[in-house]
């Protein structure tokens, strides 16, 4: 009987010239990293099905870019595409890391067909990222489809900010700008941690030195009231329902600073890596993500 590589081989070869109709297929890739895991990255495509995306940002990886997960019905077209791709890095004659440990950064290729399943883990560090990267692009061109099209839930955090002379106040609020509904964890019910919290951050502009290269910006936490007494509806919930393309404003535009006289960098944070990840069917998001970032001068 061939072996599970010879089958998988076989079949993935004849799927990159002419799949049949009844062929099926499935592929993956998965990013982790921490341990509890602290960012997490999934694209997953399964023929007849479904293709998705979904991450989970971790604190060190700023950016605007909404958290949450996206999913579409699976592209025929894709079949014979990652087909071929998968066949051109010969993943069926690939072996996983042995060194593997939990926290490290870890990647996953996993490819499902009627001849069996086979999966890859390595290190990030392995040079089996190079070697697949026709497998990657292929994926991340499905990713960004997917989390275009806004079929979906997802999380942005946005920040105005209001000034009247040297008084400054913040106005912030959540959107999802997907198409479906999901649930945030209320971030205010519980103690504030390293990995959950939401918080206003502002960062003093360093002045920049001709042929010197600075460090940048550093975010530091600042002291803000973001709820008044009585807690009006919903924030006194423990889960915050968020509609599709609606934004959920909080209550109050609490003052910060003072400032002594600069430029600033102003952004809101919210980062959640409790509980559940879904409620009755309801995507809970998880994970860290920053607002637009707003610079004022003093």
């Amino acid at each position: 009987m061939p072996s599970l590589q010879a089958r998988v081989e076989g079949v993935l070869r004849r799927m990159a010239t002419a799949p049949r109709p009844n062929d099926f297929l499935a592929v993956g890739r998965g990013q982790t990293a921490g341990e509890p895991i602290f960012w997490q990255e999934s694209i997953a495509f399964a023929r007849g099905l479904t293709q998705s995306y979904s991450r989970t940002r971790s604190g060190a990886d700023e950016g605007g870019a909404p958290i949450g997960t996206w999913t579409t019905a699976a592209e025929e077209w894709r079949v014979q595409t990652l087909a071929r791709v998968l066949s051109e890095v010969a993943i069926w004659s690939r072996e996983s890391d042995r060194d593997l440990a939990p926290g490290m950064e870890i990647v996953n290729w996993t490819c499902v067909t009627d001849d069996g399943v086979f999966d890859l883990f390595v290190a990030s560090s392995s040079p089996l990222l190079q070697a697949f990267m026709p497998v990657d692009l292929e994926l991340r061109r499905l990713a960004n489809f997917v989390e275009e099209s806004r079929q979906g839930a997802s999380l942005r955090v946005v920040l105005q900010v209001q000034m009247s002379g040297t008084h400054i106040s913040v106005q912030t609020g959540f959107i999802n700008d997907g198409n479906r509904p999901c649930l945030i964890i209320n971030p205010f019910l519980y103690e504030q941690t390293d990995q959950n919290f939401f918080r206003l951050e502002c960062a003093a502009q360093p002045e920049e030195q001709p042929g010197v290269t600075g460090y940048g910006a550093e975010f530091q936490a600042q002291p803000v009231e973001w709820l008044p007494e009585p807690v009006p509806d919903p924030w006194a919930d423990e889960y915050l329902l968020l509609l599709p393309q609606r934004l959920l404003v909080l209550p109050v535009s609490p003052p910060v600073g003072p400032f002594e006289p600069g430029a600033y960098m102003l952004r809101a944070v919210y980062s959640n890596y409790r509980f559940l990840d879904i409620i009755a069917g309801v995507p809970v998001i998880r994970g860290r993500v920053f607002s637009n970032e707003v610079e004022i001068t003093l």
